[in-house]
């Protein structure tokens, strides 16, 4: 599994992926110091800046994983090489669950790397203007912190679904327009903080993983019995 993972890494074209959620990291960066969101004055507290930097990276990167998913599987069918895969002594179920786990693993990673940039530089300006006056103590970074972690988890739950999109569909606008419909409807979740409720971050975070889950399962078994 994992030399199939690693075999799928060396195949992807890293840099524009990369190009693509820095260049969506900075258009956040700016819409949160420039603009201030689009609240005329400013944030209360480094609570409502927090939650909006949740909504925004979590939004970029549900978005993210769907170019990711696209990448990784829909490219390979577009292009048809997935039928050279399917002739090696591999499972397609094995092939397709390491291409699944490796756009799981980033989806995971991104989000965690994108909001620790978002937020250290977006916070790091608001404290240095001092333009806040709540102080801001260890706990509410401890706070944010697990929340980053419950709702990447929640991403990943996301990405299954968006697999399955694309892995019915076969078409990477179906995923994208998905995507979309799938932020705009989880806009509440999204910009929540499990300092308001841990135990439902972590309940709707576990709902999206076991339904995505299944959903994934279900994809790749109709892969193992349709023809390519």
């Amino acid at each position: 599994m994992l030399k199939l993972m690693w075999l799928d890494w060396r195949k992807m074209r890293l840099k524009g992926l990369l190009r693509t959620i820095l260049s969506a990291n900075g258009i956040i960066i700016l819409w949160l110091i420039a603009f201030k969101a689009g609240h005329p004055d400013g944030f209360n507290s480094y609570e409502d800046l927090f939650k909006e930097i949740a909504f925004y990276t979590r939004t970029v990167v549900v978005i993210f994983a769907s170019l990711l998913t696209a990448r990784v599987v829909l490219d390979e069918y577009r292009t048809r090489t997935i039928t050279i895969l399917f002739v090696y002594p591999v499972s397609r179920t094995n092939l397709l669950i390491s291409k699944l786990a490796l756009v799981s693993v980033m989806t995971f990673v991104t989000m965690v790397c994108s909001h620790l940039l978002v937020a250290v530089v977006v916070v790091s300006t608001y404290l240095y203007n001092s333009s806040i006056s709540q102080a801001m103590v260890l706990e509410m970074v401890t706070h944010e912190a697990l929340n980053v972690i419950i709702f990447a988890f929640a991403a990943v739950g996301m990405g299954f679904v968006l697999f399955f999109i694309g892995m019915i569909r076969k078409s990477a606008a179906a995923m994208l327009v998905s995507s979309c419909l799938m932020t705009m409807s989880s806009s509440e979740m999204f910009s929540q903080s499990v300092h308001d409720n841990v135990w439902k971050a972590v309940l709707l975070s576990g709902a999206w993983l076991a339904a995505g889950g299944v959903l994934a399962l279900l994809a790749i078994k109709n892969a193992e019995r349709a023809e390519v």
